[in-house]
């Protein structure tokens, strides 16, 4: 039994396709923009045009094994495949998509927490001129199809 298990908590994830999740709301998460389960032609366009932009971001800011970790978990890869792929425990992997917590450092009774990829990969697409434009387009196809 290793050190950290005691304090160490190993998350099971469980894989559910997409269509499973209809009713649920995910309307702005990342996720909904890049489903390739869209019929309209032109969101699939500008889905394309999404992955080239977000992968940029990626490459040009996260360490490589960020960028591995990441690349998989965008795909939809579970946290344990990813773990049992780069030959690491799942725990890494979670902190490397979610960050970590410094329970020494308390800022107002709450631990300090830094770092995550996809904390960061959420603060480079807000600040995204192209990536803002591209959600932009994504949401008045939508509109118009409604409409």
């Amino acid at each position: 039994m290793s050190r950290s298990a005691s304090y160490q908590h190993v998350y099971v994830e469980i894989p559910i396709k997409t269509s499973q999740l209809n009713n649920y709301d995910n309307t702005y998460s990342l996720s909904s923009y890049l489903d390739t389960n869209w019929i309209d032609p032109q969101i699939k366009e500008y889905q394309l045009l999404l992955w080239i932009e977000v992968k940029k971001i990626i490459e040009t800011t996260f360490t490589e094994q960020q960028k591995r970790v990441m690349k998989l978990h965008l795909l939809g890869t579970t946290q344990d495949v990813i773990a049992k792929k780069y030959n690491i425990s799942q725990g890494a992997v979670h902190k490397c998509l979610y960050g970590n917590a410094d329970y020494s450092r308390r800022n107002r009774g709450r631990p300090k927490h830094y770092g995550g990829c996809i904390k960061k990969l959420i603060k480079f697409c807000s600040k995204n001129k192209e990536i803002q434009d591209i959600l932009l387009k994504i949401e008045q196809v939508k509109i118009n199809r409604v409409l």
